[in-house]
C-alpha cells in the first residue's frame, strides 16, 4: 500500500457485542481489505473518541444504546456529534428501533434488513461521497 493511499474509516458502534461481531464479519466479508473499522462496544467510549478527534469517513450505529446523560439515544447523539465535527460525514442507523429524530441521519436500517442495503449504502456513501 502507498503512502497516499489510504483506507477509508467505519465507526462501528453498537453495544450488543453479538450484533457487534455480526456487522464486523459482514463488512469484513463483503469488502475485504478495502475499509479499516474503528470499533466500539460502548457509546461514551466512542463519544470521547470522537470529541477528542477520531476521523472516520462514515459511521454505522447502533441508535437504541446507553449514553451517560442521553439514556437509550446513544446512537443518536453519536451521530449528533459526528455531523458537528464532520459535517460531510455519513451516518448509518441500524436497530431494532426507530430513532427519534432523523435530522442527522444519512440512511436508517433495520437491523433484521441490513444484509440487503448495508453493502450498498457503505458503497454509496464511501465511493460516491458527494450523493
Amino acid at each position: 500500500m502507498t503512502e497516499e493511499y489510504r483506507k477509508k474509516k467505519i465507526l462501528l458502534v453498537n453495544d450488543d457485542e453479538i450484533k457487534l461481531s455480526c456487522f464486523q464479519e459482514y463488512i469484513e466479508e463483503m469488502f475485504p481489505e478495502k475499509y479499516q473499522l474503528i470499533k466500539f462496544d460502548n457509546a461514551d467510549r466512542a463519544i470521547d473518541n470522537i470529541t477528542r478527534g477520531l476521523e472516520y469517513d462514515l459511521a454505522i450505529l447502533d441508535s437504541h444504546m446507553y449514553a451517560q446523560n442521553v439514556g437509550a439515544h446513544g446512537g443518536e447523539l453519536i451521530a449528533k456529534i459526528s455531523k458537528k465535527k464532520h459535517p460531510k460525514t455519513k451516518v448509518i442507523m441500524i436497530s431494532a428501533w426507530v430513532p427519534d429524530s432523523k435530522e442527522d441521519i444519512d440512511a436508517s436500517l433495520s437491523f433484521f434488513s441490513y444484509e440487503n442495503n448495508l453493502g450498498r449504502c457503505i458503497q454509496r456513501y464511501l465511493e460516491n461521497p458527494e450523493e
